[in-house]
């Protein structure tokens, strides 16, 4: 515990000792007991001011938080409809009850906290993500569209908003733009890991290791790059059999989480195809995990990865999957998903094999991710320069 909470905790406890019957004080004591992680006796404290004051709808508000971090998640329900029931424009209890009622999967339920919260503050940005979050677990276009719309009227300048507008219209281009890109990972470098494998459990760097090694065993690479980088997860797995090992990503803020975990000898901010461009040296090994999901178009990747790949190189990649059957009836080489990411056919990766001159090695259609706890699939591949 902190001296100076203590020093407060113990201020307000003599207040009480002089004024035992003021509900205000043991609100007070609350907060100081909250603050010092003393939340137990915050609870009883929050429960006294109850006592002597029903209609203290604060007091039960902060109860309800006590209750909430407890995972008391029912008591909790309680507390925030008392205090609703009391103060009902009590913004933030809606806000938290849509928030219980979501982590019980109770989602009707917490799309109507959030529209009665909206019905208080139409501005609130956070209950429009949070009621989208909801609509795309469900499937519900329509009203995820709407959201979104309310989002963008409220935040012009929202480049990812636009852009899932664009695509749940069906007016999306054939490329998910770079920006888009660069602003989604940026907002996402600090939690990417912990999304990525539990989340997600998206175990792609590692599946695509197990199909290079048993090919290879532990046979070291000269010149090793890792496409798309982000924050190291694929440089993790493949340090170990790299000579030399080089990332680059879209993302500044992804970039800067990498160099903390000291994995690479060398890390650069581009995009992919820039990057390429500016190269001159080879590599025998190019690993692509989790990456191609944001591009659509790939002939300028394969023909980056050609013009710099060894004798003889290794390209390891994944790429989420186009149905076979829709692809033939579209004639689409990739599509833009409703997610927000593309999908490719198998058809089209086979043309870029042909094309940039590699062989097939190996190619295994697995579950790459989740999304809302449902399993994508995608294909591993693994090509070899020719």
């Amino acid at each position: 515990m902190m001296p100076d909470h203590q020093s407060g905790v113990d201020f307000i406890k003599q207040i009480i000792d002089t004024n035992p019957t003021q509900p205000k004080y043991y609100y007070y004591l609350g907060v100081a007991l909250t603050d010092s992680n003393q939340l137990d006796q915050a609870g009883e404290a929050y429960r006294r001011a109850i006592t002597l004051d029903p209609n203290y709808a604060e007091a039960y508000y902060n109860l309800g938080v006590i209750l909430h971090k407890q995972g008391q998640l029912e008591e909790a329900v309680q507390a925030y409809q008392q205090t609703l029931e009391i103060s009902p424009r009590y913004a933030d209890a809606y806000h938290n009850l849509g928030a219980l009622r979501y982590r019980q999967n109770r989602l009707e339920e917490a799309v109507q906290a959030y529209r009665e919260l909206i019905l208080i503050d139409e501005g609130n940005l956070d209950a429009y993500y949070d009621l989208a979050t909801i609509f795309r677990q469900q499937g519900r276009v329509e009203d995820l569209i709407d959201c979104y719309e309310k989002i963008l009227q409220i935040k012009p300048t929202n480049i990812s908003i636009a852009h899932m507008i664009s695509v749940l219209k069906g007016e999306a281009g054939d490329e998910v733009p770079l920006a888009y890109i660069e602003k989604l990972f940026d907002g996402y470098a600090e939690s990417y890991d912990l999304h990525m494998v539990e989340s997600l459990e998206c175990q792609i760097p590692l599946l695509l290791r197990q199909k290079l090694d048993k090919i290879t065993g532990q046979l070291r690479f000269n010149n090793v790059v890792d496409l798309g980088c982000g924050t190291g997860l694929s440089g993790q797995t493949f340090r170990d059999v790299s000579t030399r090992l080089t990332g680059v990503d879209i993302s500044s803020q992804m970039i800067e989480v990498a160099k903390e975990k000291n994995i690479y000898d060398y890390l650069e901010v581009n995009d992919l195809m820039t990057f390429f461009g500016s190269k001159r040296e080879k590599f025998d090994l190019f690993i692509s995990a989790d990456v191609f999901g944001y591009i659509g178009e790939l002939d300028s990747i394969f023909k980056g990865v050609s013009e710099t790949a060894d004798d003889h190189a290794h390209f390891l990649f994944s790429v989420e999957n186009y149905d076979q059957e829709e692809a033939s009836s579209s004639n689409l080489s990739y599509v833009v998903r409703p997610s927000g990411r593309v999908a490719h056919s198998k058809r089209y990766i086979t043309d870029l094999i042909d094309q940039y001159q590699f062989s097939l090695e190996h190619c295994e259609e697995t579950t790459i991710r989740k999304d809302y706890d449902r399993p994508v699939s995608g294909d591993l591949y693994r090509l070899r320069k020719l």
